[in-house]
């Protein structure tokens, strides 16, 4: 019954315009600039409205380089190693979902009620997993994008996340060189690294000797 009542009370505070004086404070702390965003200017936005957000062009992403991995969401780098790379999302930061690679949406999964993995598989065999912790709301990552469509391209927007903060982790089959510092703040679509080159088995066998 608690829990039923803190959700309607935090749905109400989202919606109302009395949160807008919280969304001009983060506004003003972390200088966000509100005209590249599909928002009027004229007032300052509830806090629904400043979470979900968008682009009034999609963020520009580095053309001509497919062994590089784009940052699906805009946060903060909390540790990464050659297969992973985990994001702290919080409240000021852009809330959409956009594509690391090029390729297929295969599928999601959801497990628990809090954690949403989406699978993306490129046609080179290079697959990238990206699950979505949002551990204070329940389905709170929305997906919407062409299911019917077999090829994605990279930076293509797949959905967003309504929630206070999010921990994303992107995996990879492959081993990646990431370029980025732990703690570093990054936006939607940053390059994150590039795969690194792929060993032949003779080389490999002699490593595993």
């Amino acid at each position: 019954m608690w829990s039923v009542i803190c959700k309607t009370i935090k749905a109400w505070w989202h919606q109302s315009s009395l949160s807008s004086w919280y969304v001009k404070r983060m506004i003003r702390q972390y200088a966000i600039d509100l005209t590249q965003f599909t928002l009027t200017t004229d007032k300052v936005p509830t806090l629904a409205q400043f979470m979900l957000r968008r682009y009034r062009t999609k963020p520009l992403a580095p053309r001509n380089h497919e062994r590089l991995i784009l940052s699906p969401v805009a946060g903060v780098i909390t540790k990464q190693d050659a297969h992973h790379i985990t994001i702290q999302m919080h409240l000021h930061h852009y809330h959409r979902i956009h594509l690391p690679i090029a390729g297929t949406v295969t599928h999601y999964t959801r497990a628990p009620y809090t954690s949403t993995t989406i699978h993306i598989s490129a046609p080179d065999g290079l697959i990238i997993s990206l699950t979505i912790a949002t551990t204070s709301e329940q389905h709170a990552t929305v997906l919407r994008y062409n299911p019917q469509r077999n090829y994605h391209l990279q930076g293509t927007e797949i959905g967003y996340v309504y929630a206070t903060d999010a921990l994303v982790t992107l995996q990879s089959n492959r081993p990646c060189l990431y370029s980025l510092k732990k703690n570093e703040d990054l936006s939607c679509n940053t390059a994150l690294g590039e795969l690194s080159p792929i060993h032949s088995p003779s080389v490999t066998h002699e490593r595993t000797a």
